[in-house]
């Protein structure tokens, strides 16, 4: 059976502060295949275009006590002001499920069933990030990656002093030492993603600024209203 699907045209933006009435950060940063753009104050223009598909995947990247868990509910949570609800999305956290290979059959199962997909894992470099990619589906899915930017200091601070972590990694759960040590090889091991890996866009967000973190959340609804002009299974 055939899927309908709308092509958008085209819109254009000139450093405008706006995008079809979403506000925009004038300083986030966005990268597309074969191009990039900055929404600065600069008189820069660049072209924006919208998906044919009915379905998003989102790929968080990002070291621990860098908002990816907190990002992830409230990706979730503003979808509520567009066409999909946040029962469109699978929120994909190894956190949860216990190991990758939970993850990717969710993610797939998912995909299969037409919801959107959220994967909430350090991702930190290409090869863990293939994973999403090349599962069955994603092929036919806008594949968004959103990488959260965070000094190692800061992003240990969060850490030491969050409350008990769904996957463990808090000062309630482990000794500091440890906590420092998984802080540390995660930055130094983080590696940003790329438009050649296979991703639609790319999305930089500051996360321990609000107006950042906004605007990330803005530009994913800005997509889901987009595909909600192509039908989307409920999920049961």
């Amino acid at each position: 059976m055939s899927t309908a699907r709308t092509v958008h045209k085209y819109s254009e933006y000139s450093g405008a502060r706006t995008i079809q009435g979403h506000q925009l950060c004038t300083e986030c940063h966005w990268r597309r295949r074969g191009a990039e753009w900055r929404g600065s104050r600069d008189t820069q223009s660049a072209m924006m275009y919208a998906h044919p598909s009915p379905q998003l995947m989102v790929v968080l990247v990002g070291i621990p006590g860098s908002g990816k868990s907190t990002l992830a509910r409230r990706l979730i949570e503003s979808s509520s002001a567009t066409e999909a609800t946040p029962a469109h999305w699978v929120r994909i956290s190894q956190d949860v499920l216990g190991s990758r290979e939970r993850c990717v059959s969710a993610a797939e199962l998912a995909l299969r069933n037409g919801q959107h997909v959220l994967v909430d894992r350090c991702n930190f470099d290409m090869t863990q990030r293939a994973h999403w990619i090349n599962l069955p589906g994603a092929s036919e899915a806008y594949r968004v990656a959103i990488v959260l930017h965070i000094t190692q200091a800061r992003a240990l601070e969060r850490v030491l002093q969050r409350a008990p972590h769904e996957g463990g990694v808090d000062s309630a759960s482990m000794p500091r030492g440890k906590i420092e040590s998984i802080v540390h090889k995660m930055y130094k091991n983080l590696h940003p993603p790329t438009t050649g890996e296979g991703f639609h866009e790319i999305f930089e967000c500051r996360s321990d600024e609000p107006s950042s973190i906004d605007d990330v959340c803005a530009r994913v609804n800005f997509l889901l209203m987009r595909s909600a002009n192509s039908p989307i299974v409920e999920s049961p």
